[in-house]
């Protein structure tokens, strides 16, 4: 048996838990603060997948494409899938297999830096009965991969 005596293992074994039920598995390090936010107990990744009965979904996700456009928005209601969103169920589909949607990056998280493009996107209102308010941005690594996890609710622009 190995005994160490170290205030670091801890610490980095507890940082590791909390970076996997963020969502960001296998990373590790610090870096750049990411710039998403969100609220509500749904981002801290303790959800349940799929809804239950009176836990509704309804919410607002609005795109830009970085050019100084208006953004394309549309509402999207889960169970069932519905709304003017582009592709309702696909949507609902993206955010049941997303970890934590809408948690942004752990502050510290160690981010390749790499820029996806100028778009940006916010969702906003109620998902499994918890209120949510997240943006998006593509402006790093981490970013990027919060961006492609959502990426069919957020639509085709900037998806890759």
């Amino acid at each position: 048996m190995i005994v160490i005596r170290s205030r670091l293992v801890p610490a980095l074994l507890l940082a590791a838990s909390v970076l996997a039920a963020c969502g960001f598995p296998g990373r590790t390090g610090t870096g750049v603060e990411g710039s998403g936010e969100a609220t509500s107990a749904a981002t801290t990744g303790t959800a349940t997948t799929g809804t239950t009965p009176g836990t509704a979904t309804k919410l607002v996700v609005s795109v830009t494409d970085g050019t100084g456009g208006p953004p394309r928005t549309w509402t999207l209601t889960c169970d069932p899938p519905a709304g003017d969103h582009p592709d309702p169920e696909a949507a609902c589909r993206a955010l049941d297999a997303a970890r934590a949607p809408f948690a942004p990056v752990p502050a510290g998280m160690a981010c390749t830096q790499v820029y996806g493009g100028p778009e940006t996107a916010t969702i906003e209102g109620v998902w499994r009965g918890e209120p949510v308010r997240s943006s998006y941005a593509r402006n790093d690594g981490c970013e990027i991969a919060r961006w492609k996890a959502v990426a069919a609710v957020l639509g085709s622009g900037g998806s890759t």
